[in-house]
C-alpha cells in the first residue's frame, strides 16, 4: 500500500485482556496409527510376481504385506486374511489364491488389495500349470476340493483320502490329471484322474512320524517323474512319479523341513527351509546339502520364494523374524523388514520424562525363537524400533516397570524366566529373581518415593527392598497369578493387588493383606488403575465382568459398564492429566479399546484405526496426550490431534509474534495463517511461538498441523491488522496515557508522518 501522509493512529481496544481464551474451537478427532515396529512378523507364505519380480507378497499370522521394490519397503494390508500358502495365476498376476486355516480358500483379483472367501478351511493350494482356472485346495478334514472356474465353484474330492489335514499339493506340469497330495502323518497320496480317486504313494517313507507329515511337494519342472517332498523327518525324493521315495538328508542338520524351492534354470539346485537350522542348499538334486545361513538372523524358516527372472534372488519367510533376502543364491542374507510390523506386543512402558522413548516387550502369542529379541525400544515416538540385544531374548515379556526417579533403572517380568533388571536404560541386563519361587511374573510396580522397593506379582506378591536383588513373598501363594499392582503415591505403604480371587490391600507395605472385594461380582481381576490426585479412587477390570470403581480405597466397588459392548476386560489406564478420562481394553470383539471422560459413568468406542480381531494387552499414556497400545500386530499410537485453547492476542500485524496455547503440539509442527506458512518455534507440546506472515488485514484462521493431526482456530477468532498499525504493549499503554496528558495540557503537538 502506498505510504501517505496521515495522522498517527493508535488502536486502543484490541481486546479486553492480554490472553484471549477462545472456547469455540472445533474438537479435533484422533485415530490410532501403526508405528514403525517393532519390525518382524510370523511369515507363513511368500509369492513373487513373475511378470514384475520386484513385487512380492508375504502372508503373516494376521494380515499380508506387499512390496513393489524387491523388499526395500513393505505396505501392510490389514484387510487381507491370514494365509498359510499363496498361489498366483500364471496368466494374470493380479489374481491370487490363498489357503488359510481359519479363513479358508480366498481369492483376490486386484493384486491382494481385497479378498473373498471361496470355500472352507484350507492348509494348501495349487494351480494347474496348464489351466489356470483349475485349482486344488487341501483341507483340514482330509478332503481336497477342486475348482475348474477359477475358484467360483468347488467340487469335493475324498475317495481314497485319509481323514487328516492335506498340507501340500503339486500338479504334474505335463499331465493335469496327475496330482500329488501331502498329508499330516499319513504321507503322500496320488491321483491319476484329476482327483476322482486317490491312492497312497508312500513306499520309502517311515511307518510312523517323523517323516510322514508332508508339508510341501514340488514336481521337477525339467523331469515330471521327479518329485520332491518336504517333511518333518527330512527331504525325500522320488524318481518314478511317487512310486518309491528316498530320504536324502546328507548335510541336512535340521530335518524339520517346512518348504522347498527349485531354481527354474537349474533344476538340480534346490533350497530347503527348516524349522531351526535356517536354509540349506543342494546343487545335485538333494544328494547332499550345505547350510546357507550367513546373515540369516532367524533360523526358523517357514517359506521360500525365488525370483523367476533372476533365481539368484531368494526370499525367506521366518518365524517372527520377518523376511530375509539373498541376491546371491543364498550365500548371504539380509533382513528386509521395513514396513513389516507384525510382532505381538503385550508389555509397554513409557519413559517418565522423554515422551519419545517407549519400551515394548513381546508376550502373549509370541513363541520364543532363537535370534528374535524379546525387548525393543524406540527413541523417536515409534518411527523406528531397535532391539535391546543385551536384554532377555527368546522369552515372553509380561510387564515392564521404570523407576520414575532414575529412568535408567528398568525391570521386566517374564513368563517363566523371572525378573530382569537394567541399570543403564536397557543396554545390559541381569536376572534378579532370588527368592521368587514361581518365575511367571505377571505384574511389577516400583515404589514412586523409595525406588529400592518394588513389588512383583506371580503366584502371590513378592517384595524387594534392594532394587530386585532379593525377594520375599509378601502375599500368600495363590493357585493363579497376580495380574495387577497399584501403589498409593501419597502413602506408599498402601498397595493393591489384583488377583484371581479379587482385590487385596495392604496398608503396611505388604506385612499383612486384607481382601477388598465388597461389591465385586467377578473376582478375576486383570487390571488396576489409581487416581493419583485422589488415591481412594481406583478402577479395576475383570474377565469377565467389565469395569469396576471404588471411591473409598477398595472398601466398596460398583460396576461401571454403561456403553461397553464387551465385558471380558484386560486392562485399564487413567489419563494422568485428566483423572476422569479412562481407557480400557477388551479381550474380544470388534471394538477393543473404550474411553470414558466422566470417571467411568459412560464409555464409548475408541478403536478407530486399530486392526480388527486381534488381541491387545496393554495401553500406556503420557501427560502430553500421547498414547501407545500393544497389539498382535505391533505397537499402535494414538497421537492425539492438536487443540488450541488460547491465543495471546486477538489481533496482530505481519511479522509480529503471538503465543498459541493448547495441547498436542508434537512432531514436525507446522502453522498456517489463512493458508500461508508461518515461522513457528515449539516451546513445548502445549505452547507455540508463531511469527505472523506478511498478509493483508482481515479475519484470519490459524491452522496447526502436528503428528497427531490438524486443528484450526475457526474463522474470525483472530484478526490481521495493517502492517503499520501499532498495537500497544503494556509499556506503551503508559506512554499513551502520558502523551494524552501532554496533549490535553497543550504541551505537545503531533506532526504529520511522511514516508
Amino acid at each position: 500500500m502506498a505510504c501517505q501522509d496521515r495522522p498517527l493512529v493508535f488502536v486502543v481496544c484490541v481486546s479486553l485482556a492480554l490472553i484471549v481464551v477462545v472456547s469455540s474451537f472445533p474438537e479435533a478427532h484422533a485415530q490410532w496409527v501403526r508405528t514403525g515396529g517393532p519390525q518382524g512378523a510370523l511369515i507363513y507364505a511368500l509369492a513373487v510376481d513373475p511378470g514384475a519380480p520386484e513385487t512380492v507378497y508375504a502372508g503373516t499370522l494376521f494380515s499380508m504385506f506387499k512390496t513393489t521394490d524387491g523388499g526395500a519397503h513393505w505396505a501392510a494390508n490389514p484387510q487381507a486374511p491370514p494365509l498359510l500358502r499363496l498361489a498366483m495365476d500364471p496368466t494374470n498376476s493380479q489374481i491370487l489364491h490363498g489357503a488359510g486355516r481359519a479363513e479358508g480358500v480366498c481369492r483376490s483379483t486386484d493384486g491382494g488389495l481385497t479378498w473373498t472367501r471361496t470355500t472352507g478351511d484350507s492348509y494348501s493350494i495349487a494351480l494347474d500349470p496348464a489351466d489356470h482356472l483349475t485349482i486344488y485346495a487341501g483341507h483340514g478334514s482330509g478332503a481336497i476340493s477342486k475348482s475348474t472356474d477359477g475358484g467360483s465353484t468347488w467340487t469335493w474330492l475324498v475317495t481314497g483320502l485319509p481323514v487328516t489335514p492335506v498340507t501340500g499339493l503339486a500338479v504334474d506340469p505335463t499331465d493335469s490329471q496327475v496330482v500329488y497330495a501331502g498329508t499330516q502323518h499319513q504321507g503322500v497320496f496320488k491321483t491319476i484322474n484329476g482327483g476322482a480317486t486317490w491312492s497312497p504313494a508312500n513306499a520309502g517313507f517311515p511307518a510312523t512320524d517323523p517323516g510322514r507329515w508332508v508339508r510341501q511337494l514340488i514336481v521337477d519342472p525339467a523331469s515330471h517323474l521327479i518329485v520332491y517332498a518336504a517333511t518333518d523327518g527330512g527331504f525325500y525324493r522320488s524318481d518314478n512319479g511317487g512310486t518309491t521315495w528316498t530320504a536324502m538328508n546328507i548335510g541336512l542338520t535340521n530335518l524339520d523341513v517346512r518348504d522347498i524351492a527349485i531354481d527354474p534354470g537349474a533344476a538340480d539346485t534346490i533350497f530347503a527351509a527348516t524349522a531351526g537350522g535356517g536354509v540349506f542348499r543342494s546343487l545335485n538334486g538333494g544328494a547332499d546339502w550345505q547350510a546357507t545361513t550367513s546373515g540369516l538372523g532367524v533360523l526358523a524358516v517357514n517359506g521360500l520364494a525365488l525370483n523367476p527372472a533372476n533365481p539368484q534372488i531368494l526370499y525367506a519367510g521366518t518365524e517372527w523374524g520377518g523376511v530375509f533376502k539373498s541376491v546371491n543364491s543364498a550365500d548371504t542374507w539380509s533382513a528386509v523388514n521395513t514396513g513389516i510390523v507384525g510382532l505381538p506386543v503385550s508389555a509397554l512402558a513409557l519413559h517418565p520424562t522423554d515422551i519419545a522413548t517407549v519400551y515394548a516387550g513381546l508376550g502373549f502369542g509370541f513363541q520364543p525363537v532363537s535370534g528374535v529379541p524379546s525387548l525393543f525400544r524406540t527413541t523417536d515416538s515409534g518411527n523406528t524400533w531397535n532391539p535391546l540385544t543385551g536384554g532377555p531374548s527368546g522369552v515372553r515379556i509380561n510387564c515392564i516397570a521404570i523407576d520414575n526417579t532414575n529412568p535408567a533403572l528398568i525391570f521386566v517380568g517374564t513368563e517363566g524366566n523371572g525378573v530382569y533388571r537394567s541399570t543403564d536404560a536397557g543396554m545390559t541386563w541381569s536376572a534378579v529373581s532370588t527368592g521368587i519361587v514361581d518365575l511367571h511374573i505377571r505384574s511389577l510396580a516400583v515404589d514412586p518415593t523409595s525406588p529400592d522397593v518394588l513389588y512383583a506379582g506371580s503366584e502371590g506378591v513378592y517384595k524387594s527392598t534392594d532394587r530386585g536383588l532379593s525377594w520375599a513373598r509378601s502375599l500368600f501363594a495363590l493357585t493363579q497369578y497376580v495380574e495387577a499392582l497399584a501403589i498409593n503415591p501419597q502413602d506408599t505403604q498402601t498397595v493393591y493387588a489384583g488377583t484371581i480371587i479379587g482385590v487385596y490391600r495392604t496398608s503396611n507395605g505388604g506385612a499383612s493383606w486384607e481382601a477388598a472385594n465388597n461389591g465385586l461380582i467377578n473376582w478375576s481381576v486383570t487390571g488396576l488403575a489409581m487416581d493419583p490426585s485422589n488415591p481412594a479412587t481406583l478402577y479395576a477390570t475383570t474377565n469377565p465382568g467389565g469395569v469396576w470403581k471404588t471411591t473409598n480405597g477398595g472398601t466398596d466397588w460398583t460396576s461401571i459398564v454403561s456403553g461397553l459392548t464387551a465385558y471380558d476386560m484386560l486392562f485399564i489406564a487413567l489419563d494422568p492429566t485428566s483423572p476422569q478420562t479412562l481407557y480400557t481394553i477388551a479381550a474380544w470383539g470388534p471394538t477393543r479399546v473404550f474411553r470414558s471422560i466422566d470417571g467411568g459413568a459412560n464409555w464409548t468406542a475408541f478403536s478407530t484405526g486399530l486392526p480388527s480381531e486381534v488381541g491387545w494387552s496393554e495401553l500406556v499414556l503420557h501427560s502430553s496426550n500421547r498414547m501407545f497400545v500393544g497389539t498382535m500386530e505391533g505397537v499402535f499410537a494414538q497421537l492425539v490431534a492438536p487443540t488450541i485453547s488460547s491465543i495471546s492476542a486477538g489481533a496482530a500485524r505481519s511479522h509480529q509474534q503471538i503465543t498459541v496455547s493448547g495441547s498436542g503440539f508434537t512432531g514436525a509442527v507446522q502453522v498456517f495463517i489463512n493458508g500461508v506458512a508461518a515461522v513457528v518455534q515449539v516451546l513445548n507440546s502445549n505452547t507455540l511461538l508463531v511469527t505472523v506472515p506478511n498478509l493483508p488485514p482481515g479475519p484470519a484462521t490459524i491452522e496447526i498441523v502436528a503428528d497427531g493431526g490438524t486443528t484450526t482456530s475457526g474463522p474470525g477468532s483472530f484478526q490481521l491488522l495493517e502492517d503499520d498499525t501499532v498495537i500497544p504493549t503494556m509499556t506503551e499503554w503508559g506512554l499513551l496515557l502520558l502523551v494524552a496528558a501532554l496533549l490535553a495540557s497543550g504541551l505537545l503537538g503531533l506532526r504529520k508522518r511522511s514516508c
